[in-house]
């Protein structure tokens, strides 16, 4: 079962905003990172910073079982990076993405037929703008590489049955 979605906070809502904007403009991952970076690069250091801590944030809150079922089915690894880069991902399709697929993950099968998931480049993004306007680094968040995704576990043999079409587009890309 999912927990209830935090608050969002305006530098959550003004990153999944921008990120959908840039989504509708750029289309795939490599033009939207593009796309980020170019606008990255006219915003102030505050705003930059702002939005890597927003995006820590949606990364936490994507920390859930059901989230973890579909990247499970998109790579088949257990891997508390690949997972992150996973997380990113689905940010990086925008807020209305973002938000459905906290509660049904099966709404990423579309992007995922279309696109890798996964979003490393987004991960730093925000730290490479920043050291690129002030010369110096954003401090690193902390990760805990061991902690499980919060909410009810899911069995992996329920994934596909509670995600059948993520399954089946995960089926049809391989």
């Amino acid at each position: 079962m999912h927990e209830p979605a935090a608050a969002m906070g305006d530098d959550e809502a003004e990153l999944l905003a921008l990120l959908s904007e840039l989504r509708a403009q750029a289309g795939d991952r490599e033009g939207r990172t593009a796309a980020l970076r170019a606008r990255l690069r006219a915003e102030a250091p505050e705003r930059i910073a702002a939005y890597d801590a927003a995006l820590e944030t949606l990364l936490e809150r994507a920390d859930v079982w059901p989230l973890h079922g579909a990247y499970l089915l998109a790579h088949g690894a257990r891997d508390a990076a690949s997972f992150r880069a996973f997380r990113a991902w689905v940010v990086s399709l925008g807020g209305a993405v973002f938000e459905a697929a906290l509660s049904d993950p099966d709404v990423l099968a579309d992007a995922l037929a279309q696109e890798t998931p996964a979003a490393p480049e987004l991960l730093g993004a925000f730290r490479e703008a920043y050291r690129g306007r002030t010369g110096q680094a954003l401090a690193e968040p902390t990760l805990d590489l061991f902690a499980e995704p919060r909410g009810e576990p899911i069995l992996d043999s329920e994934l596909p049955v509670r995600f059948p079409r993520l399954a089946a587009a995960t089926r049809a890309a391989r």
